[in-house]
């Protein structure tokens, strides 16, 4: 059982490996026990020179997986994208890890980088689950600290390549949080200043979030998030009364969780009191239904939901 869990997170990383090691066209796997032939074949792709076509051929079942990709002399970046016909949705990276040497470094899953970072030069730990990045004045720390700035360059110019094109769920590949390693290998200080600073500074000006019911993304800087010290349910209902007023102002409500996970403290945060001003504003029922886009009816009811909602949070 454990081999066969083994087997199948590897298998989840070959099309990885595919995109990063050109000379390796093809990987096949046999299960004897199964009776089962999965085969992963790298294909040339017409459709982009940043996306990487994988055919995937299950016991003669075939699909097909798209990578995306940037590389320089001796760094890449990728993440999985999913074709629909009205564009690529970035896939979760949540089980990949975030460090690769040609081949996955297994226990590099928090390192929060926002995409999956590649280098052949990379000098990993003797264990192979993270990187030397601790030490001003070695070599190998050095030579792992400018693949990062690499990557993060990479980085700065596929944001702004995509953010303008057809591609959603961008906060799959949004996330900025301090990696989760042993502080006896990690630099914090070094990282915070070259590394997590600059992502965020290009996060906060990107075109990453949609909003709902449209196509149309908006600067991270331009929406507010609901607080993330609010439980799930608190979250909607601010998500909720907010978007009834101010339509374009948030994300998406299914992106909600997504996005409120990986944020921090510069994003415009909704929280109860603010909302209430926001309310207050619009001086009368008829102000508010104006802006509710209701009946006079409808606008009654949606204010006593929102009493109750206010009167919930406060007594709580």
């Amino acid at each position: 059982e454990i081999a066969k869990v083994g087997v199948n997170e590897f298998v989840n990383l070959i099309p990885y490996v595919l995109t990063f090691i050109s000379k390796i066209d093809k990987v096949e796997i046999i299960n004897n026990l199964e009776n089962e032939k999965l085969t992963f074949t790298s294909k040339q792709n017409i459709e982009s020179q940043n996306l990487q076509v994988i055919e995937k051929i299950y016991n003669g079942q075939t699909s097909i997986i798209h990578i995306l990709k940037s590389s320089s002399n001796r760094t890449s970046i990728a993440a999985e994208v999913l074709k629909k016909d009205d564009g690529y949705y970035f896939q979760s990276l949540d089980n990949v890890p975030s460090l690769f040497c040609d081949f996955p470094m297994i226990g590099t899953e928090d390192f929060h980088f926002p995409m999956v970072v590649n280098s052949f030069y990379f000098n990993p730990l003797t264990e192979r689950d993270g990187i030397w990045l601790k030490k001003d004045d070695d070599k190998e720390v050095q030579e792992n600290r400018e693949i990062l700035l690499e990557a993060l360059e990479l980085y700065k110019n596929l944001m702004d390549t995509i953010s303008t094109k057809t591609y959603f769920n961008l906060f799959y590949v949004s996330d900025s949080r301090m990696p989760k390693t042993l502080e006896k290998f990690f630099d914090r200080n070094w990282y915070e200043i070259n590394v997590q600073k600059p992502i965020r500074d290009i996060l906060w000006e990107s075109t990453i979030v949609e909003i709902e019911n449209s196509k149309e993304k908006f600067q991270l800087k331009d929406i507010w998030f609901p607080e993330k010290k609010y439980k799930n349910e608190i979250q909607k209902k601010l998500w909720k009364f907010t978007y009834d007023l101010f339509p374009k102002s948030v994300c998406k409500k299914q992106h909600i969780a997504f996005w409120v996970n990986i944020g921090w403290n510069d994003w415009q945060k909704l929280d109860y009191v603010g909302l209430v001003k926001d309310v207050e504003e619009q001086e009368s029922i008829d102000g508010l239904s104006k802006a509710l886009e209701k009946s006079e009816e409808d606008t009654f009811q949606w204010f006593n939901d929102f009493g109750n909602f206010i009167m919930e949070i406060e007594t709580n």
